[in-house]
């Protein structure tokens, strides 16, 4: 996701810079033609190469910081999850999640995200218990319900972003919860369900251990802070509000 976003953003400068420059009679079919015509050079030797070094490199952090101590990454990784989304770069780290249930048969990774869908859950639902606008409660159940389902999108595009208050506490929210299961050895040992639903997926074969117990308590508190905080910051947007 990293090089195609990058090598967009260059071309869209390219295409900026030609569109000004060039005679009007010529714009219609060379802006795009040379557009395309120097920015795909430069994706394929230059800007290609650079975004998939840093793509390695985010992955080797983790494993290093997971290799180092669970929980400390747990605070890192839940915190800024989010973040790694918005660009894409969490694309660097989700396959990490099968290569780990393949070799060992557990992933220690994905339970330092789980409390990020709770933690969004919990400013959601604290926005909308706030804000007094209908068309600002319209974008929040929908948010709130696909955040029980695992896809953070909707609440982090329509609800958290235009207030940063709300935002930053949803994520340090997500980041305690991480570092919870961290600290608790919380391990992910099947594929299924993202959010509370695949709660089940982090249950030892062999039973109910101290990892589950921690991952549950680990969503329980991000839930909680990110709800608190939010009955706090999330009666306005930090722009105008949409009445």
């Amino acid at each position: 996701m990293i090089p195609i976003i990058l090598i967009v953003w260059v071309a869209s400068h390219i295409y900026k810079w030609l569109n000004k420059n060039l005679p009007a009679i010529l714009r219609a079919f060379f802006v795009p033609f040379f557009t395309l015509l120097i920015a795909a050079p430069l994706g394929l030797i230059v800007i290609g190469p650079i975004a998939m070094v840093i793509q390695d490199s985010l992955s080797k952090l983790v494993i290093a910081m997971i290799g180092l101590n669970a929980g400390i990454a747990g605070l890192f990784l839940g915190t800024f999850w989010s973040i790694l989304v918005m660009f894409g770069l969490h694309w660097a780290i989700i396959p990490l999640f099968a290569i780990d249930i393949a070799q060992h048969g557990y992933d220690v990774i994905n339970p330092l995200i789980f409390a990020g869908a709770l933690a969004s859950m919990g400013s959601v639902l604290g926005v909308f218990l706030r804000t007094k606008y209908p068309k600002e409660r319209s974008i929040a159940i929908p948010a709130f319900i696909s955040s029980f389902f695992g896809i953070n999108e909707p609440s982090l595009y329509g609800v958290l972003i235009p207030r940063k208050k709300v935002m930053i506490s949803s994520f340090l929210s997500a980041g305690i919860g991480g570092a919870i299961a961290g600290f608790s050895g919380s391990k992910l040992y099947a594929f299924g369900a993202s959010g509370p639903l695949g709660l089940p997926c982090f249950i030892n074969p062999k039973g109910i251990d101290f990892g589950f117990i921690g991952l549950c308590l680990s969503g329980i508190v991000a839930f909680l802070l990110a709800l608190i905080s939010s009955m706090f910051f999330g009666a306005k947007k930090d722009v105008k509000d949409i009445k």
